[in-house]
């Protein structure tokens, strides 16, 4: 469904970044256990023009830049966010890491 507040919906940055390859085995899955992605999506609920907007979104370059934002804007508001929960974790596993290691090395 397009977003009400014209800003970009962050979901539809995270599925466009997803690999070919993996997109390709959901929707094996899909097609196997639900005989297909729409029908999937219907039987949860999902109504048609969400559908639709999914798949403008997935398969038109630049939907996401229809609302007139730059690429700044897009990387600022809807990919940093994104990735701020896995840069957290990833920063502190390496101080946890470098901390580890200098104890060890000065341990006689």
């Amino acid at each position: 469904m397009p977003p009400q507040s014209g800003a970009a919906d962050p979901t539809d940055e995270t599925l466009r970044g997803a690999r070919p390859e993996s997109m390709a085995a959901l929707l094996r899955v899909l097609a196997a256990e639900h005989g297909g992605a729409r029908s999937s999506l219907v039987g949860h609920g999902v109504p048609d023009e969400a559908i639709d907007h999914l798949r403008t979104t997935l398969t038109e370059p630049g939907a996401d830049q229809s609302d007139g934002a730059t690429e700044r804007q897009i990387t600022r508001r809807i990919t940093l966010p994104l990735l701020s929960p896995t840069l957290l974790f990833l920063t502190t596993l390496t101080i946890l890491s470098a901390t580890q290691l200098s104890s060890r090395r000065s341990r006689p």
